[in-house]
C-alpha cells in the first residue's frame, strides 16, 4: 500500500479529559459505555488518563494511533494518555473499561512504576494483549468488585477503589500474553533505569532530543544508559527518542489544525527545517506528504 495515498479515516485530535490530575479511578461496561457518548468514542481521541480496555468476545477492530487491531476473545488493550484510539462503531462489544487518572499513578509510584511501564507507555511495541482463560474468573471478579464499590457509597470506597486497581495491574502483569520488554520477575538495575528512563522520555520528548541530556537528568554517563537500554530491549536510547518524536508528529500531522512550522515549535525543534529533515529522515516523506492523507 502507498503510503501517501488518502486513507479513509478521518479523526480529530479530541483531549476528551481536561483534568490529568483528577485522581480518578472509573469503570464501566460495554458497550454501555460506548453508546453514552458514541460520537467521541467512535472518532479517534485521545485522553490524559490511562485506559484499559477488556473485549471478553470476538469481533470487530479497535484502532489505536494508525493501527487496526482486530478484537479476539479476551483481548486487552492498555491506552496510554496522548495516544489516539476510537472503536469501530459497529460491534456491541461486551467488557469492560478501567480508567485511571495519573494521580493514581503518582500516588504508588515507588511500587506502580515497573507495571506501568509493563503495561502502557507502549510507543515500542503493541498496546494489544491477550488474557489467559486461566485468569478471567479472577479478572472478573476484581473487575465486578470495583463496579460494586463505585455504585455504593459507603466508608473507603475510593480506597477499596485504588486496592483493586493495585491489584488487577499486577495480575494483569503476570499473566498477560504479550510480545513484552520487560521481565515479570523482580526487576534489575538495567531494567530499572530503563524504567526512569521512558518515565522521563514521556515527560520530556520535547524538550530534551539528546541521549547526552537524559543521562545526565538520570545521574549516569551516557555509556551506562545505552548499556542498560539495550540490555533490556536491543535499542538504543536515541531510538526511542526518535520513535517518540516521531509518534507525535504523526499524530498532530494528522489529528490536528497545526502547521507544519507549529508541529516543529511544539516538539522542540528551533528551527522547522530541522524537524522536515528529521521526519524525511525517519519515514521517508516530508511531514506536508504526510499531513495531505487527511
Amino acid at each position: 500500500m502507498n503510503p501517501l495515498l488518502p486513507t479513509p479515516l478521518y479523526s480529530m485530535y479530541r483531549l476528551v479529559c481536561n483534568s490529568p490530575d483528577c485522581g480518578g479511578i472509573a469503570i464501566a461496561r460495554m458497550p454501555q459505555l460506548i453508546d453514552q457518548d458514541f460520537t467521541t468514542n467512535t472518532t479517534s481521541h485521545t485522553h490524559a488518563y490511562y485506559e484499559i480496555l477488556w473485549f471478553e468476545e470476538a469481533g470487530g477492530v479497535h484502532t489505536v494511533d494508525f493501527e487496526d487491531y482486530p478484537i479476539q476473545a479476551n483481548t486487552l488493550l492498555f491506552i496510554t494518555p496522548g495516544q489516539m484510539h476510537r472503536f469501530d462503531g459497529v460491534t456491541k462489544h461486551k467488557g469492560y473499561s478501567v480508567i485511571l487518572c495519573t494521580e493514581f499513578f503518582e500516588r504508588y509510584r515507588d511500587a506502580t512504576d515497573f507495571v506501568r511501564c509493563s503495561l502502557f507507555h507502549s510507543d515500542d511495541q503493541s498496546p494489544y494483549g491477550t488474557l489467559p482463560e486461566a485468569s478471567v474468573p479472577l479478572v472478573r471478579t476484581i473487575m465486578d468488585k470495583m463496579l460494586e464499590e463505585q455504585s455504593e457509597v459507603q466508608y473507603g470506597n475510593q480506597e477499596m477503589l485504588r486496592l483493586l486497581a493495585r491489584i488487577l495491574l499486577l495480575e494483569l502483569h503476570r499473566s498477560i500474553i504479550r510480545k513484552n520488554t520487560l521481565s515479570k520477575n523482580e526487576p534489575s538495575a538495567s531494567e530499572r533505569l530503563f524504567v526512569k528512563f521512558r518515565n522521563l522520555l514521556e515527560e520530556e520528548y520535547m524538550h530534551l532530543h539528546l541521549v547526552s541530556e537524559y543521562a545526565e537528568r538520570l545521574d549516569v554517563s551516557t555509556k551506562t544508559l545505552t548499556n542498560a537500554v539495550k540490555s533490556v530491549t536491543n535499542q538504543t536510547p536515541l531510538e526511542y527518542i526518535n520513535e517518540r518524536l516521531l509518534l507525535d508528529s504523526k499524530r498532530l500531522l494528522r489529528f490536528s489544525d497545526l502547521m507544519v512550522k507549529e508541529i516543529a515549535f511544539q516538539l522542540g525543534f528551533n528551527d522547522p527545517s530541522n524537524f522536515v529533515k528529521f521526519f524525511k529522515r525517519q519515514t521517508g516523506y516530508l511531514p506536508s506528504d504526510f499531513q495531505m492523507r487527511t
